[in-house]
């Protein structure tokens, strides 16, 4: 038998318990989830190409490996939030405004 996961106050109390445990231990107290990607997804998205130092190229794969996530996904998530920011949007679940000049 494994372990009962505990209830958690916030979304950082959860990461930094996943961060500390093992999953393996918690396995029968989980569900099964079938996820389905956009098959669009691809097309959605067109490769950028910027110029960044090797510092901090190092600086960001580190940050991102503390993180346990890829650097260009946290680079990604980064920009997006500062978008948002910048245009005033609120809520992170609101989608940023397509083909409109900003």
């Amino acid at each position: 038998m494994t372990k009962k996961l505990p209830e958690f106050k916030n979304r950082e109390e959860e990461v930094e318990f996943w961060g500390s445990v093992n999953s393996l231990d918690y396995i029968d107290d989980t569900e099964e989830v079938h996820v389905t990607l956009d098959p669009e997804l691809h097309k959605k998205m067109r490769p950028v190409t910027i110029r960044l130092k090797n510092t901090q190229i190092d600086a960001l794969k580190a940050i991102a490996a503390r993180k346990e996530i890829p650097y260009q996904t946290m680079v990604r998530s980064w920009i997006a939030e500062k978008l948002q920011e910048e245009l005033g949007i609120k809520s992170t679940r609101k989608r940023l405004p397509t083909n409109k000049k900003i």
